[in-house]
C-alpha cells in the first residue's frame, strides 16, 4: 500500500514537473516557429500556426552584412563568461570567510554589502559613467564588467547561508588533519557545495546575459 502510494506520489510530480516545463519552454518554442515563417504568414496566421513551408531567411538575416548580430552576442557572451568566471571564485572565498571565520565587525561588513542588492542600479549610472570617462574606458566592454567585477552581494548571500549549514566537526577534522583555510575551501566546502555553486553559476551567467 506504501509503495503504491509513493508510485503515485512520484508520478503525480513527474507530470506537474512535465507541465511546468511545458509552460516555461512553450515562448522559446514559440519565437523559434515564429522566426521560420515567411513575413507574410506571420502577419497573416497566428503564430501557433506551423510554418508551411519553414524558412530560414530570417535567422540568416540576423548574421548577415545588413543586420550583424555576432559581435553584440560574443560581446554578450564575453562579459555574461568572465563576469562568472570572477564572481563566483570570490563569492566563495568571501561567503567562507564570512561563515567560518569570526571576526570583529564581520555581520555588520556581511550586511552592508547585502544592502548593495537594494541599491537601485539607476542610483549608481551616472557615478560609474564618470568614473569609466576617467579610466579612459566608457563606450567599451571593460565599462560593462568593471562595475561588478569580483563580487554579486547575491551570490554571497546564498553562499555564505549555504557554508554556514556545514557541520563545524568537518572543519575540525580538516584542521587535524592539517589542512588550511585555501585547502579547506577546495577539499571541503567546494564539493560539498557543488549544487549550490551550479546553480548560482546558472544564475549569474543568466543575470550578466
Amino acid at each position: 500500500m506504501a509503495s503504491t502510494k509513493r508510485a503515485t506520489e512520484k508520478r503525480t510530480a513527474q507530470l506537474v514537473a512535465l507541465a511546468v516545463a511545458a509552460v516555461l519552454v512553450s515562448p522559446f518554442l514559440l519565437v523559434i516557429n515564429a522566426a521560420v515563417m515567411t513575413p507574410e504568414q506571420f502577419a497573416k496566421d497566428s503564430v501557433f500556426a506551423l510554418p508551411t513551408p519553414p524558412v530560414l531567411d530570417n535567422l540568416l538575416a540576423l548574421i548577415g552584412q545588413d543586420a550583424p548580430m555576432l559581435d553584440p552576442i560574443g560581446r554578450t557572451v564575453f562579459v555574461s563568461i568572465v563576469l562568472m568566471l570572477t564572481q563566483i571564485p570570490v563569492s566563495v572565498v568571501a561567503a567562507y570567510v564570512f561563515a567560518t571565520i569570526p571576526f570583529r565587525f564581520g555581520q555588520g561588513i556581511f550586511w552592508a554589502i547585502i544592502t548593495l542588492w537594494a541599491v537601485p542600479p539607476i542610483v549608481t549610472v551616472i557615478p560609474l559613467y564618470v568614473m569609466m570617462v576617467n579610466w579612459g574606458i566608457a563606450g567599451g566592454v571593460w565599462a560593462i564588467v568593471f562595475p561588478v567585477l569580483f563580487l554579486s552581494p547575491y551570490a554571497l548571500f546564498l553562499l555564505r547561508q549555504h557554508f554556514s549549514t556545514i557541520p563545524r566537526e568537518l572543519f575540525d577534522a580538516a584542521r587535524v588533519d592539517g589542512a588550511g583555510h585555501l585547502r579547506m575551501i577546495w577539499s571541503l566546502v567546494v564539493p560539498l557545495s557543488s549544487p549550490v555553486l551550479w546553480f548560482v553559476a546558472v544564475v549569474t551567467f543568466v543575470t550578466q546575459w
